[in-house]
């Protein structure tokens, strides 16, 4: 469900971006030149959705809300065209330090909740100036899970003191205007377990917004 979900607001976006008029980002009337490379910082917050797989059987989770924060740098390279300000290339890198809350449902109603700090490296294509899609490894570490115990069937499981690192591959697509806001959509297929005592793999759908200066 949560790839359908990343899908459909994808199409989405991409069908606007289509209608929209191309975008050429400061064209300006003699060629550029000097340094190509532009930094910015950015502030961002959102919305997870979250849900588990795992290979114990009677284990049947389904999604639910939690929320992220944190920060960036984003570089991005070359120009447009020879008469385009700098920083307004194809090619773009994101690191971020983000503070992730995720939580789950169980199927008796109960909910786990998981608190992590991530650091995705997202390289970054920007197929017009202002629209870009990402790709990118995504590590975090499992620092505080509750409730303690979780009941699943005629079992019950100490989850409360699992921490670890996990790694995840993460894909998005976003928007950034010229005057700073920043929007984006972003899936997270978890690759390795959670942590090293919670053999459970995470997906997730993040929904931003953030301000670049």
């Amino acid at each position: 469900m949560l790839k359908k979900l990343f899908l459909s607001v994808l199409f989405a976006a991409t069908v606007v971006n289509a209608s929209a008029q191309y975008l050429t980002d400061g064209i300006g009337t003699e060629p550029v030149k000097g340094n190509s490379t532009v930094v910015k910082y950015v502030i961002k917050a959102g919305a997870n959705l979250t849900t588990v797989s795992s290979s114990i059987d009677g284990m049947d989770f389904s999604m639910a809300p939690g929320f992220q924060v944190g920060a960036a740098v984003n570089l991005r390279w070359g120009y447009r065209s020879e008469f385009s300000r700098p920083g307004t290339g194809i090619i773009g890198f994101q690191p971020e330090l983000l503070f992730s809350n995720q939580s789950v449902s169980l199927s008796d109603g109960e909910k786990l909740t998981m608190n992590r700090l991530s650091l995705p490296l997202m390289l970054r294509l920007y197929p017009v100036s202002s629209v870009y899609m990402e790709v990118g490894p995504e590590v975090s570490y499992l620092f505080s899970t509750t409730p303690d115990f979780v009941t699943v069937g005629s079992k019950i499981y100490g989850v409360g003191e699992c921490s670890g690192l996990a790694t995840d591959v993460a894909l998005g697509a976003g928007w950034e205007s010229k005057f700073g806001l920043a929007v984006g959509i972003r899936y997270g297929l978890g690759v390795t377990s959670m942590a090293k005592n919670l053999p459970w793999k995470t997906h997730n759908v993040s929904m931003t917004i953030g301000w670049m200066f």
